[in-house]
Protein backbone atom coordinates (compact mmCIF):
# COMPACT_ATOMS: atom_id res chain seq x y z
CA UNK A 1 0.00 0.00 0.00
CA UNK A 2 1.22 3.25 -1.08
CA UNK A 3 2.36 5.18 2.45
CA UNK A 4 0.77 2.55 4.43
CA UNK A 5 -2.64 3.45 5.00
CA UNK A 6 -3.22 6.25 2.02
CA UNK A 7 -6.95 6.73 0.90
CA UNK A 8 -6.95 9.08 -1.69
CA UNK A 9 -4.51 10.48 -4.18
CA UNK A 10 -5.15 13.07 -6.51
CA UNK A 11 -3.29 14.30 -9.08
CA UNK A 12 -4.32 17.12 -11.98
CA UNK A 13 -2.39 19.12 -13.99
CA UNK A 14 -1.64 22.81 -14.22
CA UNK A 15 -2.64 22.48 -18.06
CA UNK A 16 -5.78 20.02 -19.11
CA UNK A 17 -5.58 18.43 -22.05
CA UNK A 18 -2.17 17.48 -22.61
CA UNK A 19 -1.47 14.49 -23.86
CA UNK A 20 1.71 13.70 -22.13
CA UNK A 21 0.10 14.79 -18.84
CA UNK A 22 -2.86 12.49 -19.41
CA UNK A 23 -0.92 9.62 -20.27
CA UNK A 24 0.98 9.94 -17.35
CA UNK A 25 -2.13 10.38 -15.04
CA UNK A 26 -3.69 7.59 -16.49
CA UNK A 27 -0.41 5.15 -15.68
CA UNK A 28 -0.50 6.48 -12.24
CA UNK A 29 -4.20 5.27 -11.86
CA UNK A 30 -3.10 2.20 -13.21
CA UNK A 31 -0.72 1.67 -10.72
CA UNK A 32 -2.36 2.51 -8.01
CA UNK A 33 -5.47 0.12 -8.74
CA UNK A 34 -3.36 -2.67 -9.51
CA UNK A 35 -0.39 -2.05 -7.02
CA UNK A 36 -1.79 -0.35 -4.31
CA UNK A 37 -5.39 -1.75 -4.00
CA UNK A 38 -7.44 1.80 -4.82
CA UNK A 39 -10.49 1.06 -5.33
CA UNK A 40 -12.26 4.54 -6.94
CA UNK A 41 -11.62 6.57 -9.83
CA UNK A 42 -13.02 10.18 -9.54
CA UNK A 43 -13.48 12.02 -12.22
CA UNK A 44 -13.70 16.09 -12.58
CA UNK A 45 -17.02 15.32 -13.84
CA UNK A 46 -20.44 15.93 -13.49
CA UNK A 47 -21.93 13.27 -10.52
CA UNK A 48 -24.77 11.86 -13.53
CA UNK A 49 -21.51 11.62 -15.84
CA UNK A 50 -19.71 9.43 -13.35
CA UNK A 51 -22.93 7.03 -12.29
CA UNK A 52 -23.38 6.15 -16.23
CA UNK A 53 -19.41 5.70 -16.73
CA UNK A 54 -19.66 3.70 -13.71
CA UNK A 55 -22.48 1.46 -15.21
CA UNK A 56 -20.72 0.63 -18.58
CA UNK A 57 -17.63 -0.44 -16.52
CA UNK A 58 -19.83 -2.68 -14.41
CA UNK A 59 -22.53 -4.18 -17.14
CA UNK A 60 -20.27 -3.35 -20.70
CA UNK A 61 -23.26 -1.95 -21.92
CA UNK A 62 -23.92 0.87 -23.87
CA UNK A 63 -21.37 3.03 -25.71
CA UNK A 64 -18.73 4.30 -23.51
CA UNK A 65 -17.65 7.08 -26.19
CA UNK A 66 -20.65 8.33 -27.05
CA UNK A 67 -20.82 8.98 -23.18
CA UNK A 68 -17.21 10.35 -22.81
CA UNK A 69 -18.81 13.39 -25.62
CA UNK A 70 -20.80 14.13 -22.89
CA UNK A 71 -17.55 14.90 -20.95
CA UNK A 72 -15.59 18.33 -20.04
CA UNK A 73 -13.34 18.68 -23.03
CA UNK A 74 -10.36 17.63 -21.52
CA UNK A 75 -11.73 14.15 -20.57
CA UNK A 76 -12.82 13.48 -24.51
CA UNK A 77 -8.92 11.58 -24.46
CA UNK A 78 -7.75 8.61 -26.12
CA UNK A 79 -5.88 8.01 -22.77
CA UNK A 80 -9.25 8.66 -20.94
CA UNK A 81 -11.10 6.19 -22.87
CA UNK A 82 -8.25 3.27 -22.79
CA UNK A 83 -8.33 3.95 -19.14
CA UNK A 84 -11.61 3.39 -18.33
CA UNK A 85 -11.12 -0.04 -20.69
CA UNK A 86 -8.94 -1.43 -18.44
CA UNK A 87 -10.72 -0.31 -15.28
CA UNK A 88 -13.65 -2.53 -16.85
CA UNK A 89 -11.45 -5.14 -17.50
CA UNK A 90 -9.96 -5.13 -14.47
CA UNK A 91 -13.07 -5.24 -12.57
CA UNK A 92 -14.17 -8.63 -14.40
CA UNK A 93 -10.51 -9.73 -13.27
CA UNK A 94 -11.16 -8.98 -9.75
CA UNK A 95 -15.13 -8.65 -8.89
CA UNK A 96 -14.02 -8.81 -5.56
CA UNK A 97 -12.38 -5.69 -5.41
CA UNK A 98 -13.94 -4.02 -8.43
CA UNK A 99 -13.35 -0.48 -9.13
CA UNK A 100 -15.98 2.11 -8.95
CA UNK A 101 -15.89 5.67 -11.43
CA UNK A 102 -17.91 8.57 -10.10
CA UNK A 103 -18.01 12.26 -10.82
CA UNK A 104 -17.28 14.98 -8.36
CA UNK A 105 -17.66 18.49 -9.77
CA UNK A 106 -19.10 20.77 -8.14
CA UNK A 107 -18.90 23.33 -10.68
CA UNK A 108 -20.31 20.81 -13.41
CA UNK A 109 -23.44 19.58 -11.38
CA UNK A 110 -26.21 19.24 -14.53
CA UNK A 111 -29.74 18.51 -14.17
CA UNK A 112 -29.50 14.75 -13.45
CA UNK A 113 -28.24 15.00 -10.13
CA UNK A 114 -31.11 17.11 -9.10
CA UNK A 115 -33.55 15.20 -10.31
CA UNK A 116 -31.97 11.59 -8.81
CA UNK A 117 -32.12 13.49 -5.49
CA UNK A 118 -35.70 14.76 -6.61
CA UNK A 119 -36.50 11.35 -7.65
CA UNK A 120 -35.16 9.59 -4.70
CA UNK A 121 -37.02 12.37 -1.75
CA UNK A 122 -40.35 12.22 -3.72
CA UNK A 123 -40.09 8.06 -2.90
CA UNK A 124 -38.62 8.44 0.89
CA UNK A 125 -39.89 11.22 2.35
CA UNK A 126 -42.98 12.45 -0.18
CA UNK A 127 -44.14 15.14 2.14
CA UNK A 128 -40.84 17.15 2.13
CA UNK A 129 -40.86 17.35 -1.62
CA UNK A 130 -41.77 20.71 -1.93
CA UNK A 131 -39.33 22.23 0.78
CA UNK A 132 -36.79 20.41 -1.35
CA UNK A 133 -38.51 22.08 -4.64
CA UNK A 134 -38.58 25.44 -2.82
CA UNK A 135 -34.72 25.13 -2.62
CA UNK A 136 -33.82 23.85 -5.97
CA UNK A 137 -35.92 26.55 -7.67
CA UNK A 138 -32.53 28.69 -8.38
CA UNK A 139 -30.28 25.86 -7.84
CA UNK A 140 -30.88 23.28 -10.11
CA UNK A 141 -29.84 24.40 -13.80
CA UNK A 142 -32.48 24.48 -16.72
CA UNK A 143 -29.69 24.27 -19.80
CA UNK A 144 -25.79 24.61 -20.05
CA UNK A 145 -23.93 24.72 -16.17
CA UNK A 146 -21.80 27.51 -17.00
CA UNK A 147 -24.87 29.38 -18.15
CA UNK A 148 -26.60 28.67 -15.41
CA UNK A 149 -23.75 29.70 -12.74
CA UNK A 150 -23.23 32.87 -14.68
CA UNK A 151 -27.16 33.78 -14.23
CA UNK A 152 -27.18 32.65 -10.96
CA UNK A 153 -24.28 34.38 -9.36
CA UNK A 154 -26.16 37.55 -10.83
CA UNK A 155 -29.05 36.97 -9.11
CA UNK A 156 -29.23 40.20 -6.60
CA UNK A 157 -29.93 39.14 -2.88
CA UNK A 158 -29.69 35.36 -3.49
CA UNK A 159 -28.69 32.98 -0.20
CA UNK A 160 -25.08 31.40 -0.96
CA UNK A 161 -25.45 27.75 -2.86
CA UNK A 162 -23.36 26.30 0.15
CA UNK A 163 -26.80 27.44 2.36
CA UNK A 164 -29.32 26.16 -0.51
CA UNK A 165 -26.96 22.81 -0.71
CA UNK A 166 -27.17 22.72 3.50
CA UNK A 167 -31.21 23.03 3.65
CA UNK A 168 -31.51 20.48 0.61
CA UNK A 169 -29.46 17.76 2.67
CA UNK A 170 -32.13 18.80 6.21
CA UNK A 171 -34.54 18.06 3.77
CA UNK A 172 -33.13 14.84 2.72
CA UNK A 173 -33.91 11.53 4.67
CA UNK A 174 -31.44 9.03 5.43
CA UNK A 175 -28.41 11.30 4.61
CA UNK A 176 -24.91 10.97 5.60
CA UNK A 177 -24.42 13.17 8.72
CA UNK A 178 -20.72 14.34 9.85
CA UNK A 179 -19.92 15.54 13.05
CA UNK A 180 -17.16 17.62 14.49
Amino acid sequence: MVGGRTAVAGFGAGTRGVRELLALQARIARLLFAEADFRVLALDQDAALGAALDAWSRTGAGDVAALLRAAEPFSRTGETLALLHWLRALRRARPQAAPRVVGVSPRETGAAAYDAVTAYVRRAAPERLAELASHYAELRPTGAVTDHTRRYQALRGRPTTWWRRRRVTRVTPGRATRRG
